[in-house]
C-alpha cells in the first residue's frame, strides 16, 4: 500500500509541476510585445495575448471566439485570406511571411503597419481540424523612420558625372 501512496503523491507532483509550467507559458504569452493569436479553421479566435486585445480594441473576454475576419476592413481580409490559402495549399510552405498595414481600432483615421509570421499547427485535438498561429510585429515607427529618411534623400539634389582622361569630369548627360 505504501508503494501505492508514493505513486499517487509522485503524480501529484509532477501535475502540480506541469499546472505551474503551463500558467507561466500563459504569463509568457499574454506579455509578449506583438500580437499573437490562434485561430481554428473557422478562423475563430482561440487564444489571444493582452496585446492583441489592445490593438484590436476588444476585451480580452470578446476576443475569444471572435470571427477574425469581421476585426479588418475587406481589402485588409481579402489579403490575409490570400495568405491563409498560400499556407494550406502549398504544403511546401511551413510559415508565411508578409506585410500588411491594418486600420488603427483605436484611432479612426490612422492605419499601423505590422510585419506578419502565419504557420499552420501540426499537432491538434481532434477537436478542431487545423489550427494556425498568427504573430505580428507593430512595424509603424520603423515605416515612418524610413518614409522621413526617404524624404530627407529626395530632397538632396544629386548630380552624376563622368571621368574621361581628356575632359575630366562631366555631366553624364549633354
Amino acid at each position: 500500500m505504501s508503494n501505492l501512496n508514493q505513486n499517487i503523491q509522485a503524480s501529484h507532483k509532477v501535475l502540480a509541476l506541469l499546472e505551474k509550467a503551463n500558467s507561466h507559458s500563459e504569463q509568457i504569452i499574454d506579455n509578449l510585445p506583438g500580437v499573437f493569436l490562434i485561430l481554428n479553421e473557422r478562423f475563430e479566435i482561440l487564444r489571444g495575448n493582452l496585446e492583441s486585445s489592445k490593438i484590436l480594441n476588444l476585451d480580452y473576454e470578446d476576443l475569444l471566439r471572435t470571427h477574425f475576419p469581421s476585426l479588418f476592413t475587406a481589402e485588409e481580409w481579402t489579403v490575409l485570406q490570400h495568405k491563409f490559402n498560400q499556407l494550406t495549399n502549398d504544403p511546401t510552405h511551413a510559415q508565411v511571411n508578409f506585410e500588411l498595414a491594418i486600420k488603427d481600432h483605436s484611432q479612426n483615421s490612422s492605419t499601423k503597419s505590422f510585419y506578419w509570421h502565419l504557420s499552420k499547427i501540426e499537432e491538434t485535438n481532434n477537436a478542431e481540424n487545423s489550427v494556425y498561429s498568427l504573430i505580428a510585429e507593430d512595424i509603424t515607427e520603423l515605416r515612418q523612420a524610413e518614409d522621413r529618411l526617404s524624404s530627407i534623400f529626395t530632397n538632396i539634389p544629386l548630380g552624376i558625372f563622368t571621368i574621361n582622361e581628356r575632359e575630366g569630369k562631366s555631366p553624364l548627360s549633354k
